[in-house]
């Protein structure tokens, strides 16, 4: 891969990146963030891949962008939530409970930062910039050093047997970091796979796997933001419908971390 190819998949992504951005105002609709998200992702993933050790740097983000890509982040997260509690608990959108009700002014508080932050001009800048930050080129050899550093990283988490969620979710961003540049270098999915020794896994394989990591993800998300915005209703001595929901979604999140679990082990047959 030469330089030319590389500011074509960078100049590709920026554009995505830009198209998405747009599709966000000012309804903040949740399907656009969560395509610009992902792209931003891939975006990262490939500059990871470009700066790996062995590499002349480390090609990053600007911050502006990348605070706008937390902010969508917090935007999206209490918009899911928000969604969660209404259809948990049954309530008509006008009615909400008092800890629905504490989610939309934070959800109203980051579309305000949003607006104050947010620039397409960002965008172009950022890619603009990254121009002469990228390599010259981009060897296959490259992206197998990178790929066997990213298993690494996963099978040094699954050795350990020891599974606190932190790790879990380290290892969903290092397999997104491998699919993502999977895609740039077509042919190799076999060989690369087979670098993490994972009983002849696919790709395909590896897509279920980062929707099963990304459902605990949720979870997780889910048991947090109930914490944060309905203390009250937790802390409450009386018998509530949160509470319930709480004990049902630790539940739900405890069922997920043992079926992502016992999936890694399968794969990496530990």
């Amino acid at each position: 891969m030469d330089k030319k190819q590389i500011k074509h998949i960078t100049n590709e992504h920026y554009r995505k990146l830009k198209k998405y951005f747009n599709r966000i105002g000012p309804g903040f609709d949740s399907e656009a963030i969560h395509q610009f998200r992902v792209e931003y992702k891939k975006l990262r993933a490939f500059l990871r891949m470009l700066s790996h050790p062995g590499k002349a740097g480390k090609i990053k983000i600007p911050r502006k962008l990348k605070r706008i890509y937390n902010c969508t982040g917090s935007i999206r997260d209490l918009q899911l939530q928000e969604q969660r509690l209404i259809k948990a608990l049954k309530l008509p959108g006008k009615k909400p409970q008092a800890c629905i009700h504490q989610i939309q002014p934070e959800i109203d508080k980051m579309k305000l930062l949003f607006s104050e932050i947010a620039d397409e001009t960002i965008i172009t800048e950022a890619k603009k910039n990254l121009v002469n930050a990228l390599p010259g080129k981009c060897s296959l050899k490259g992206f197998k050093e990178f790929a066997a550093k990213k298993w690494k990283e996963i099978n040094d988490v699954i050795s350990v047997r020891q599974f606190p969620d932190k790790q879990i979710h380290s290892i969903r961003k290092n397999l997104k970091d491998l699919f993502y540049n999977l895609k740039n270098f077509k042919g190799t999915e076999i060989y690369i796979l087979s670098q993490g020794k994972w009983n002849d896994y696919t790709v395909k394989h590896i897509e279920a796997l980062l929707v099963d990591l990304g459902n605990f993800q949720d979870s997780c998300m889910a048991v947090d933001l109930l914490k944060l915005h309905c203390a009250a209703e937790l802390k409450s001595n009386a018998d509530n419908k949160i509470k319930q929901l709480e004990k049902e979604w630790k539940l739900e999140k405890q069922r997920r971390k043992r079926f992502v679990i016992k999936k890694l082990k399968q794969a990496a047959a530990v």
